[in-house]
């Protein structure tokens, strides 16, 4: 049982990777509600990065490995440079004012109040994410998480399959328990923000989106590319 606690937090601490936060963020979160689509967006991109991250865990199991390691590579560059180009689309487009930060009134049966939303040029039209795009892309960041693979195969090699599953479901449900958890705790500190009526707390917490992306993203390529 104890080992198993310990995988659980080796889990924890991969779900928390710099990588996964900036990607549940800055594709989760629309403005408006945050708390329900940022919970449920990584919760969709938690299940897709858990279910690679098995699998490759029970490839190793059998002496097999989901990929060869240059693919892997070539996965780690690609999501960081994802990041960087997310982060830099949102800050140019904040900067050159293709975003607009506004409020809207919402009626509810125990009164009104305003949310703040980010809008592409046309403000009628809302960007939503789709719970397929969230799985997608947590089996592409864990796809290039080559540490997590490293990490999951030792973790598979117990003497008995039922061992091996039981860690890589203690590894796997640690990387679902960290990612949910930030999308509540980041949700609820972004909805309060864009809550507020001053426009920049607003601007700056679309801003701080933007950077954390564009920095996790340097920080991926400079470790692989380093």
């Amino acid at each position: 049982m104890a080992l198993l606690i310990v995988i659980f937090f080796f889990g924890v601490l991969h779900g928390l990777g710099p990588d996964h936060l900036a990607a549940i963020t800055v594709f989760g979160s629309r403005g408006g509600k945050q708390l329900h689509r940022l919970t449920f967006f990584s919760a969709r991109f938690a299940l897709g990065h858990a279910l690679v991250l098995a699998i490759a865990g029970v490839l190793a199991k059998f002496g097999k490995s989901l990929m060869p390691s240059y693919m892997e590579a070539r996965f780690d560059i690609a999501g960081g440079v994802l990041l960087v180009g997310a982060g830099l689309f949102l800050i140019a487009g904040l900067l050159a004012g293709k975003f607009r930060l506004h409020t809207h009134q919402h009626q509810h049966p125990v009164g009104s109040h305003k949310h703040f939303h980010l809008h592409l040029s046309d403000p009628n039209k809302h960007q939503h994410s789709h719970g397929m795009m969230a799985v997608l892309l947590g089996a592409f960041f864990a796809l290039g998480g080559f540490r997590a693979l490293l990490m999951v195969a030792p973790i598979a090699l117990a003497p008995a399959l039922g061992q091996s599953a039981l860690r890589i479901m203690a590894f796997t449900l640690g990387i679902i328990a960290a990612m949910v958890s930030y999308g509540v705790l980041s949700g609820a500190a972004l909805e309060k923000l864009g809550s507020r009526r001053n426009i920049l707390w607003q601007r700056l917490s679309a801003y701080g989106v933007g950077i954390f992306s564009l920095v996790a993203g340097l920080l991926t390529l400079h470790e692989r590319l380093g």
